[in-house]
């Protein structure tokens, strides 16, 4: 009855006995016959049927405490991880509230309280590039450019106004500008090499997607001009990087409503 009664309850696998007519001294599988010492009388039945019942309790028994023991050592090994080490600290001038790096893994970005740091991968304890604006940005993103070794640089400050930046070798140029219309508060924004797309709230709970095309193609020479300037030294007599105004996607904003809990 306990036999039974375990297996209807799925605890014990089923196994299979054939016919007492079937079995001989072979049913072990091993071949004695080279050394008679080693070999056993044949249990008569039932004791040969209860014998293999037990063999397979004693199975099963064994494969589930190597499985739970198995397990138990896995979840240790996860909950002890290792430690990292070898971590390089690097002093900064001021705060930083957000990071990220360029596709390529040459550069990481920072947007903190005085403005806008940029760190070479190969070198993360001094920045090569800043730019330093009173009250500083919140959040920054930035994107592949055209030419090889350029960046797109969106960040945003306190105020909720977006600045669009060119990284060449000269470093952080300015080159446009998006603020937000009325009451309206940027939340958050993403950006490729193409594409803008901003996150604003409005009144009454309202939020809105923002979608902008990035003429970056058109970007491309006076940025070279005004980097070619700086690295002579010309700063001063530089031109100054005049963008078109950004143009909202009509047709692609996307607006919805929060509702209060």
């Amino acid at each position: 009855y306990y036999i039974t009664n375990n297996l209807r309850m799925g605890i014990l696998r089923p196994f299979y006995v054939d016919s007492p007519s079937t079995w001989d001294d072979q049913d072990d599988g091993l071949d004695f016959a080279s050394d008679p010492d080693q070999r056993h009388d044949s249990l008569p039945q039932p004791f040969r049927l209860i014998n293999k019942i037990l063999d397979t309790l004693f199975e099963d028994t064994w494969s589930c405490i190597t499985t739970r023991q198995a397990l138990k050592e896995s979840q240790a090994n996860f909950s002890q991880l290792p430690s990292l080490e070898g971590g390089i600290k690097a002093n900064l001038p001021y705060k930083l509230h957000s990071m990220c790096s360029t596709h390529d893994n040459e550069l990481i970005v920072g947007a903190g309280e005085g403005g806008l740091l940029a760190f070479s991968h190969d070198d993360v304890t001094r920045p090569i590039f800043k730019f330093n604006i009173d009250g500083g940005y919140l959040k920054v993103n930035v994107t592949s450019g055209t030419e090889e070794g350029t960046y797109i640089v969106a960040a945003l400050d306190e105020k909720g106004i977006i600045t669009l930046f060119g990284i060449t070798k000269a470093g952080f140029i300015e080159v446009s500008q998006l603020c937000n219309e009325g009451n309206e508060k940027v939340l958050h924004f993403w950006l490729n090499e193409s594409n803008l797309a901003v996150s604003v709230a409005g009144e009454k709970n309202s939020c809105s997607i923002l979608f902008y095309n990035l003429p970056i193609s058109s970007w491309v020479e006076p940025l070279e001009q005004i980097s070619s300037q700086r690295l002579q030294g010309n700063d001063e007599d530089s031109p100054q990087f005049t963008a078109p105004e950004l143009k909202e996607d009509q047709q692609a904003r996307s607006s919805c409503t929060v509702l209060e809990e």
